[in-house]
């Protein structure tokens, strides 16, 4: 019953207010990922800032496909930042799995000011409490009200061969770029060298841009992939 109750709490203090512009160029506070199945899984990320914006990623299998904001009041994102020390989140254990098949995988992200980011993967046997944890942020997401879709800058384009890539933070770069070694994967830049977030080039005469990013965003060593773009923020 907690879980349903987190929910309802949380949908109630939504704001209706939603931002004109995604104007914060921090990283998100809290991150999280589905990845698919051979099923209907519903394949999203949701992205929580400091400035209390929220934004929604729909990929496959979800009632919004698309980039989607709203913005959250001060109640709600310190209730989601006080679930997250509940859980004592830093000290979890970075991954829930076993070897079994077709199951999807949940990858939550938390990087409070000042300490060190953590990522937990929940994919199988994980504690109720990281259950719940993800019930929250997934009745957020899954709450039809108050989203507006992310106006695209006239000015912007997608650069399509460049892609924005946040690694897990136990990854190493080299070992991940050998494996896409045929598309000709490289290391454009260091966007973070601490949070494993980096500007990668490929080579798109190798494969369709689209079809690639999907591939790397179904890598379970990439918490989020996306295009790179002509603007100020990557986001």
């Amino acid at each position: 019953m907690r879980v349903i109750y987190f929910g309802m709490i949380l949908i109630g203090m939504v704001r209706c207010s939603v931002p004109k512009g995604m104007d914060s160029s921090e990283q998100p506070i809290v991150e999280m990922r589905t990845t698919s199945c051979f099923g209907k899984c519903p394949v999203y990320h949701l992205q929580i800032f400091g400035d209390r914006n929220m934004v929604f990623g729909g990929e496959y299998n979800v009632d919004r496909i698309g980039d989607f904001k709203k913005r959250l009041s001060e109640r709600q994102y310190q209730f989601i930042l006080d679930e997250f020390d509940r859980l004592d989140f830093a000290h979890m254990k970075a991954v829930y799995d076993a070897p079994v098949s077709d199951l999807p995988a949940t990858y939550i992200t938390f990087r409070p000011p000042f300490v060190k980011e953590k990522t937990v993967k929940a994919r199988y046997d994980y504690p109720i409490e990281l259950s719940q944890l993800i019930a929250m942020l997934q009745n957020l997401a899954m709450n039809p009200e108050g989203w507006t879709p992310v106006q695209p800058d006239t000015t912007s384009r997608e650069i399509s061969d460049h892609l924005i890539i946040h690694l897990q933070p136990s990854v190493d770069v080299s070992a991940f770029t050998a494996t896409y070694a045929a598309q000709g994967l490289h290391v454009v830049k260091a966007i973070n060298a601490l949070d494993n977030l980096h500007l990668f080039a490929f080579t798109p005469d190798s494969v369709d841009p689209e079809t690639f990013l999907q591939q790397i965003r179904h890598d379970d060593r990439v918490i989020h992939a996306e295009y790179d773009h002509k603007l100020e923020l990557r986001r």
